[in-house]
């Protein structure tokens, strides 16, 4: 081998080792942010007596917010608005004909579309509502929105107290 295509090599191997640390650095962050948020919904929870858990499981702790912030009827819907989201953007693909062009109507990806914007506002909606249920304002929703994470770990450890549901 020459020394240019060993510099290559080695130029190549330094790349790879950078981008598999940041890989791993990521999947460290994501876990560790995984594990803070489970604790601020555990928080949450025990606040409004709910079973602290419940915010292990993705669907239940969406399930229990709604819940607490909205109506049971509401995490129906919004449950059902989920699954038919997940099986909308599914059947939204768009089969290829065989001359390579795209074929069918376009109607899933389209309804898809609508219901994720219905999800987005009663998420939205139940945010507001989840930030009423503690006491708190406008601009605690407006965090909520913007800097989720960190104010579910707030609203988890602050002294705040559940107060029902407000509508």
């Amino acid at each position: 081998m020459d020394t240019e295509t060993t510099g290559s090599i080695a130029v190549g191997s330094a790349i790879g080792a950078f981008i598999a640390t940041l890989g791993i650095f990521a999947v460290v962050i994501g876990i560790a942010w995984y594990i803070i948020q489970v604790v601020a919904y555990w928080k949450i929870f025990t606040k409004a007596g709910k079973p602290g858990w419940h915010s292990l499981i993705p669907v239940l702790n969406e399930w229990d917010k709604t819940d607490l912030s909205w109506s049971r009827t509401m995490a129906w819907v919004l449950l059902a608005l989920m699954i038919l989201s997940s099986i909308l953007s599914g059947a939204s693909g768009r089969p290829v004909n065989a001359e390579g062009e795209a074929s069918g109507s376009g109607f899933p990806g389209m309804l898809s579309v609508i219901v994720t914007v219905g999800l987005v506002i009663i998420s939205l909606i139940s945010e507001y509502k989840l930030a009423k249920a503690f006491g708190k304002g406008f601009g605690f929703f407006l965090g909520l929105v913007f800097l989720n994470p960190i104010f579910k770990v707030i609203l988890g450890f602050d002294g705040s107290q559940y107060l029902g549901r407000q509508e």
